[in-house]
């Protein structure tokens, strides 16, 4: 038998199975597309023993031409988002093609220029139908603009997945899907600078979680102002994702650190939990995953803290058979150690002046990317001088050194001089020089590497 070309719809099916695997990756992409229309209200609707889901937004909505037989909608390598801007997820145009092909694809839109609502089916690839305008049942009324995109059957024509499906929600039901969902959500919108109030439902256990944020100032325009809501968005959207207890905001510290060309700003709680499921990073609005805790961001902030006193619980070591006593206990006797409650929740967001729109998560982690040893250094300046601040007695780093030759080598091309500075910033919202007295209250800890002099 000779060698065939496989047919298209095979191929793209191939290709698009690498771009899409679980319906919690479908739901992820839905998201972020309605955020880049502008969306400050989304309703998600998802059933995993079916493959189905359904997305809703008040965003922008699609325009009308994009419907037409001629327009980009569903073809792969169209896109409204290029080139790249770091203030948007959408880059390349290949997912709601890739999801064409795996599903069932029903998309409705009403541009919020245009009185007409438009919708489209696509099934394996191909279209089914077009509607411009679309039928009474399939217009988005929910609101006054928007996108309704209705995924049915997920990997519907590949058998093998189907009863992976089956399998796993047999095994596993849906409660730990939806919570991997609302992890991945949490991590989206931590990120998101904007408001946006957020409902999603399992249709099978009919479990509904509803995510609210505020908007954030720009850090560049209002650094104070930006740090105080970021502990408050830290504070609320964890209790409101249940990913820990509610927690006091007070218990957030806002935290930051800078060389030339990177930053980092973010927040630490001062309260340890059980988990690292309660720890997020993202490269400007694009999250940073932890999977299998593999992730060497999030290693070196850990490892800072694991140096430390941080979750450490004074107690006494009693020998087996002793009578416990309550008092008058000796400094061998009290024998520290780490509790259950050992790990620190944060979230920090790192920030590359140029280079957010040409990098994604696998070239910027690469060891032979040029930036990553500085970020590492940068996120162990900040884990220490946080705990040294709060009393938790971390061992020194030598980031501190590794940080001052790298810049100071670029100095020297430069004709610039490096220095460092710590700073707190004040009640006020003045900066002053850090204080090391135990039980101060100051809300915002700031560690700001730059450069402080230019030389002919």
């Amino acid at each position: 038998m000779s060698i065939q070309p496989l047919p298209g719809d095979v191929i793209a099916q191939i290709k698009s199975s690498a771009v899409i695997t679980s319906l919690n990756g479908v739901i992820d992409g839905l998201l972020r597309n309605s955020l880049d229309a502008g969306a400050t209200k989304i309703n998600i609707s998802i059933d995993y023993s079916r493959g189905n889901c359904s997305v809703e937004d008040n965003g922008l909505g699609i325009p009308p031409a994009c419907f037409r037989e001629d327009g980009g909608l569903g073809k792969p390598y169209y896109t409204s988002r290029y080139p790249p801007h770091p203030d948007f997820h959408g880059r390349y145009g290949q997912f709601l093609a890739s999801l064409a092909a795996l599903s069932l694809l029903s998309i409705s839109s009403h541009h919020h220029e245009h009185r007409s609502h438009n919708s489209t089916t696509i099934h394996n690839s191909r279209i089914v139908a077009r509607n411009t305008p679309a039928l009474p049942e399939e217009r988005v009324l929910a609101f006054p603009s928007g996108t309704r995109v209705t995924v049915r059957n997920l990997f519907g024509s590949m058998p093998v997945r189907v009863k992976q499906r089956a399998t796993q929600v047999e095994r596993l039901g849906t409660a730990k899907s939806l919570d991997q969902l609302i992890h991945i959500i949490v991590s989206i919108l931590f990120s998101w600078p904007n408001e946006v109030t957020l409902s999603v439902r399992d249709a099978v256990s009919r479990r509904t979680v509803t995510l609210r944020t505020s908007g954030i100032t720009n850090q560049l325009q209002d650094r104070r102002n930006s740090a105080n809501e970021l502990v408050l968005r830290a504070s609320s959207l964890f209790t409101q994702a249940s990913l820990t207890e509610e927690q006091d905001s007070k218990s957030w510290v806002p935290v930051g650190a800078s060389v030339p060309g990177v930053s980092v700003s973010g927040c630490f709680c001062l309260v340890p939990v059980a988990t690292r499921r309660v720890q997020f990073m993202s490269l400007g609005i694009r999250p940073l995953s932890n999977e299998n805790d593999s992730n060497i961001l999030y290693e070196e902030v850990n490892r800072v803290f694991a140096n430390s006193g941080f979750g450490i619980i004074e107690e006494a070591a009693l020998n087996e058979g002793q009578p416990r006593r309550k008092e008058r206990f000796t400094l061998k006797e009290l024998k520290p150690r780490k509790g259950i409650d050992r790990w620190p929740m944060f979230f920090l967001r790192i920030t590359m002046a140029g280079q957010e729109c040409s990098l994604n998560a696998d070239d910027f982690l690469d060891e032979r990317h040029q930036d990553l040893s500085i970020i590492t250094d940068l996120l162990q300046v900040i884990a220490y001088e946080f705990l040294k601040k709060h009393q938790f007695r971390p061992k020194s780093v030598n980031a501190f050194d590794r940080l001052k030759s790298s810049r100071g080598s670029s100095a020297e091309s430069g004709n610039l001089q490096s220095q460092q500075e710590a700073y707190t910033l004040g009640l006020k919202g003045k900066l002053k020089q850090p204080s090391h007295r135990r039980g101060l209250s100051i809300p915002v800890y700031v560690v700001v590497m730059r450069e402080v002099g230019i030389h002919a």
